[in-house]
C-alpha cells in the first residue's frame, strides 16, 4: 500500500523509510491499518515544539 516507503528484502526482512513526508502519510496510515499482524506502528510526533523554537 506504500511501496515508496516499504519494501520486502528477501522473504522476511522489511526495509522502510523511518521518516515519511506528508505526500506519503495517508498511504502509510492505510498500510498500518491493513497490516494483518499489526507489524506496522506509526509514531505520531508532535512537531509543534520543533517548529516553534521553544526549548522549554
Amino acid at each position: 500500500m506504500a511501496p515508496e516507503v516499504f519494501a520486502l528484502h528477501g522473504e522476511e526482512a522489511l526495509l522502510y523509510q523511518p521518516r515519511v513526508d506528508d505526500m506519503h502519510r495517508d498511504d502509510v496510515l492505510r498500510a498500518a491499518a491493513a497490516c494483518p499482524v499489526q507489524a506496522i506502528l506509526v509514531d505520531r510526533l508532535d512537531t509543534s515544539r520543533e517548529t516553534s523554537g521553544d526549548d522549554r
